[in-house]
């Protein structure tokens, strides 16, 4: 199709993605931006002519100001938000918040001032926590901004010039150097031996070679060789190119825009407490206007029974929750912290407990991020050629342009294989580095992506020049004539070696490792052209490369599954490296492995039904990632994921638990994530992962605990209204327990901590509601044991005594013993407390005696009595009390001592 006197390919209309073609004057009014698959399958040529600009003199300065208008600045830019003050104001109009403040006010006015501002403390804490995770979300954008080169090299109207790269627009030419982080998407127009590192961006721990000339036949991202990303570095060599994608509209960009997207997410424990905090509220609000209302009915003063329903209300609504809650995660958040395991919001300490699958990237993460020698093959024919094994160092070495290669040099910028060669053959012989001396550099050939090969030729000390050339086995073999060494016509035995070499290749990397060949010949003369000089080589052998997998993550990996824990592997690396790291690790691969590609052509439906079968995912974008992450969630599944690249953070900000590397992740993920690994280990996980089970354990135990003591005394109050006899309790003895005991007991709680078989033991699902039917059961069993306790101690002395103040005393103390008792029960799930040993845990044990010696005090000095309307009580009545107490709590002891005999340990908790 010819328009406008220029002829435009098919490739040329697709990527138009329409009928016409757009003039440069007019192409600032085009905002959709191009693709970088599509991109990758025409040349530079039609891709300059369709952002209408000139590879020779780039865009003029009005057309470049004119697309920066129409397409913003080349940057991600940070998400609005309310403020901190905007949000924490937010925060206050939560109805849970607003009925404290109410209940606050009144107090203050009928009731203690230190205890209205005992509520006002909480409501600014809690208000406090939750401000802090509302702008999550929009740190990690923020963060995508550090990745940004300030400044790059552009072709602006003729000449080149250093600008901000937030100036760049789609159509600038924009030049790459060695060191250079890349600006913006774009199509190659020139590359010299250029390579990226794309880790950050694919997962792929190998350096890409980029060709301008090239074609890739596949639209994934880690095999477009002729595009270049943003945010991704320049490691070797230069190029220049067309800017096809900015901002938000880059690899990069995209990936902002699904973590921007991945607001805070709550924890299940979280979503279950929401539930019940606003049942108990509700039930706080009935009863703290029913019970005073009946009591007044029946002839008692009004402003005590206004007292009593304030009591009721405070010491009823769940407002300690939450402070609980913090409590306990906090501690627990400081436990990790000595494990090398930082945890940014102290919420993702509990989901720990209940992950069930960890879906972990590979490089950096499972492997050591560091290119390794796994093997060397040399063939044993070249014997013939009067060579020894031990000239296979020096080839090595000579054949991957290392021999200026010093460990003084710096090497970060070097490509990962040519490290590992000097490296490994230096490490195996130090007189190694004396190579240099033997031999001088005398041309250099660059790897060519076409010839599969790079090749250098030297001069000996005798004047002797020689050809070393290494690249894929395949390519080597295509330029080999080892025929010298035997009497069998070169041909057959070219074949044969071929043959023989393919097989071994195809073996090598079955087991994920990469190989290159080596070979060499002797030359009359240097030269220039390498085709001249590639060929007819001697073959030497094979060199393997591995990223090799850390010593500690295969017992990691096998703790985790032993506690139920379920981790598959997803990365961007070849699907045979991953199978083989899989295998070594013992993810359990089954040789099953789902390739992006693959994943593309799958319905949701279909995924779902392969997550249940496929541990390992390879070639996957961080879509893919998403996806699966998402998928899994929908399964019931409560997901950790680990990572340290830029291609993470949307999964990491998905999940319920994001876990990132602290040294080699990227600054995205390390704020998309809710937990830093400092020292990059995945045993740390295995660490974390059982303090999060003990954090768990712990917060169950203090929300049985709670719940069924605010539940026991709502019974307790409205007891005596249908006997129609006086409340057992004032509503300062109320106000005393609410503040006082509960923290002791989140104390014995948190001292217990450790739970036999903790760590081999499948979490139930974490999705399902914490107060589910079996719960709720044991928590009305204890609550009616309790108050059928307290208030019959309490009903029985009012009847046989007729000494109120006696009787209500009695009541107290069988209500503040109740509430000791209960701790000293829930303090274990399975293990019975008489097996762990009833003084083991100091803290119930201090509490315990401090109990019993406050209550005989405030019961016999007639001050306190006075203070605190209570009364001396007989030895009998502290019989009654005790006795009833233990009747009404050691009965979980029992249940746990059968189940503990009877199942041999099989039990898994009430």
């Amino acid at each position: 199709m010819e328009l406008n006197g220029k002829c435009l390919s098919k490739a040329h209309l697709r990527l138009l993605g329409i009928n016409y073609y757009i003039h440069p004057h007019i192409y600032s009014k085009m905002r959709e931006p191009l693709k970088a698959a599509e991109v990758s399958q025409s040349s530079f040529e039609e891709v300059a002519l369709t952002l209408g600009t000139d590879i020779s003199s780039g865009l003029n300065s009005t057309e470049a100001e004119s697309r920066l208008r129409s397409y913003g600045k080349n940057a991600i830019e940070p998400e609005k938000n309310m403020g901190f003050l905007g949000v924490f104001v937010r925060e206050f109009r939560e109805p849970m918040i607003l009925l404290l403040v109410i209940i606050a006010i009144l107090y203050s006015i009928l009731g203690e001032p230190r205890d209205a501002i005992t509520i006002v403390v909480v409501v600014m804490l809690v208000v406090g926590i939750e401000t802090y995770n509302v702008n999550k979300a929009r740190a990690s954008i923020n963060a995508l901004r550090d990745l940004r080169m300030p400044v790059a090299r552009v072709l602006r109207g003729g000449s080149t010039r250093e600008m901000k790269t937030e100036s760049i627009v789609p159509g600038d030419i924009v030049f790459l150097y060695s060191g250079d982080l890349v600006p913006a998407d774009g199509r190659l127009v020139e590359s010299h031996t250029l390579k990226v590192d794309e880790s950050s961006l694919t997962g792929e721990s190998f350096y890409v070679l980029k060709d301008a000339d090239s074609i890739p036949k596949s639209g994934l991202i880690a095999e477009l060789t002729n595009i270049v990303f943003s945010g991704t570095m320049v490691v070797q060599g230069s190029g220049k190119f067309i800017a096809t994608a900015t901002g938000k509209n880059t690899e990069l960009g995209t990936i902002a825009s699904l973590t921007e997207k991945e607001g805070s997410k709550k924890t299940p424990l979280q979503d279950s407490l929401s539930r019940l905090i606003t049942v108990l509220a509700s039930m706080a609000v009935i009863f703290s206007v029913i019970v005073p209302l009946m009591g007044y009915l029946e002839g008692q003063a009004i402003s005590d029974m206004i007292l009593t329903g304030l009591s009721m209300a405070f010491a009823t609504v769940p407002e300690e929750l939450p402070v609980i809650i913090s409590i306990t995660l906090a501690i627990g958040a400081f436990s990790l912290s000595k494990h090398k395991a930082v945890v940014k919001d102290l919420r993702a300490a509990e989901t720990l407990g209940s992950v069930s699958v960890i879906a972990t990237d590979k490089t950096g993460t499972l492997t050591e991020n560091k290119m390794s020698v796994a093997n060397v093959y040399f063939d044993p024919s070249t014997v013939g050629l009067g060579l020894q094994p031990d000239f296979m160092d020096e080839a090595a070495i000579l054949a991957t342009g290392t021999l200026n290669f010093s460990k003084d040099s710096e090497t970060s910028r070097r490509d990962p294989m040519e490290t590992a060669v000097y490296n490994y053959f230096i490490s195996k012989r130090p007189t190694n580095t004396n190579i240099a001396k033997k031999y001088r550099l005398l041309e250099e050939f660059g790897f060519d992506n076409k010839l599969k090969l790079s090749s250098y030729i030297y001069e000996n000390l005798d004047q002797e020049i020689f050809i070393f050339t290494s690249g894929a086995p395949e390519a080597i073999l295509n330029r080999i004539d080892n025929s010298g060494n035997s009497n069998s016509s070169g041909n057959a035995l070219k074949e044969d070696l071929a043959a023989l070499v393919l097989e071994e290749v195809e073996e090598i990397s079955s087991r994920g490792e990469r190989v290159i060949g080596v070979a060499y010949k002797k030359l009359e003369k240097s030269s220039t052209e390498r085709n001249d000089v590639e060929c007819t080589l001697n073959y030497l052998g094979l060199i393997s490369f591995i990223d090799p997998p850390r010593e500690e993550v295969k017992n990691s990996i096998l703790a985790c599954q032993n506690a139920g824990i379920k981790v598959i592997m997803l990365t961007g690396d070849h699907p045979r490296t991953a199978r083989a790291i899989a295998d070594k690790v013992g993810i359990n691969s089954a040789g099953a492995v789902l390739t992006g590609n693959e994943l593309a052509r799958m319905d949701d439906s279909t995924l779902k039904r392969q997550l249940d079968r496929v541990s390992v995912f390879a070639r996957i974008t961080s879509e893919d990632k998403f996806r699966i992450v998402k998928l899994l969630q929908e399964k019931g599944e409560t997901v950790a994921v680990t990572g340290d690249g830029v291609n993470d953070s949307p999964a990491l900000k998905r999940a319920e638990i994001g876990i990132s590397m602290g040294i080699r992740g990227t600054a995205v993920a390390r704020e998309a994530s809710d937990m830093i690994l400092l020292d990059d280990n995945f045993s740390t996980i295995v660490e974390a992962v059982h303090e999060g089970r003990e954090i768990l354990y712990t917060l169950k135990k203090s929300i049985k605990y709670e719940i069924s003591i605010k539940l026991s005394l709502v019974m307790i109050l409205f007891a005596p209204l249908i006997v129609s006899i006086p409340f057992p309790f004032s509503p300062i003895q109320i106000i005393i327990l609410e503040l006082l005991l509960d923290v002791a007991a989140l104390g014995g709680f948190l001292y217990e901590r450790e739970e036999s078989g903790i760590m081999t033991t499948k979490m139930k699902n974490a999705k399902s509601s914490f107060i589910n039917a079996s719960t709720l059961a044991y928590v009305t069993l204890t609550s009616l044991a309790i108050a059928g306790a307290v208030f019959g101690i309490y009903f029985y002395l009012v009847q046989t005594s007729g000494d109120l103040e006696r009787s209500q005393t009695a009541a107290f103390a069988a209500w503040v013993i109740a509430q000791l008792f209960l701790a000293q029960n829930l303090r274990t799930e399975r293990e019975p407390v008489s097996v762990k040993g009833f003084f083991s845990n100091k803290v119930v044990l201090i509490w315990g005696i401090l109990v019993f010696i406050t209550l005989f005090i405030i019961t016999i000095f007639p001050s306190l009595q006075l203070i605190l309307h209570t009364a001396d009580l007989t030895a009998f009545d502290w019989v009654l009390v005790i006795a009833g107490t233990a009747a009404a709590t050691f009965w979980m002891e029992a249940v746990k001592i059968w189940h503990y005999y009877s199942g041999k340990h099989r039990y898994k908790g009430l």
